[in-house]
């Protein structure tokens, strides 16, 4: 399966939680792109406002153990998904 991932980040690389935008920033460096280029998806507010605050997409994903943040998380999240299988992403030959 990890040959399906470009790059892994890891909360244990930074130095703050996902409550900060570290983690998403690393990503976007490990990537070798601008973080608008880059969508993130979670089911937490915090990575939602997060993410936003890196100025990348934001995808929020349905958790039933976050399902009280749900409505803000849909407010805040350029895209609500209720499974993976909805997510806009392109397929990549592998």
């Amino acid at each position: 399966m990890l040959e399906l991932f470009d790059a892994l980040c890891s909360t244990d690389e930074v130095q703050r939680g996902k409550e900060y935008s570290d983690v998403f920033e690393l990503a976007a460096r490990k990537l070798g792109v601008a973080p608008k280029h880059c969508i993130v998806f979670d089911d937490v507010l915090p990575a939602i406002k997060s993410a936003k605050a890196a100025r990348m997409l934001a995808g929020g994903i349905y958790d039933k153990y976050s399902a009280d943040q749900r409505t803000e998380i849909e407010r805040i999240a350029d895209i609500y998904l209720l499974d993976f299988r909805q997510a806009p992403i392109p397929h990549k030959e592998v």
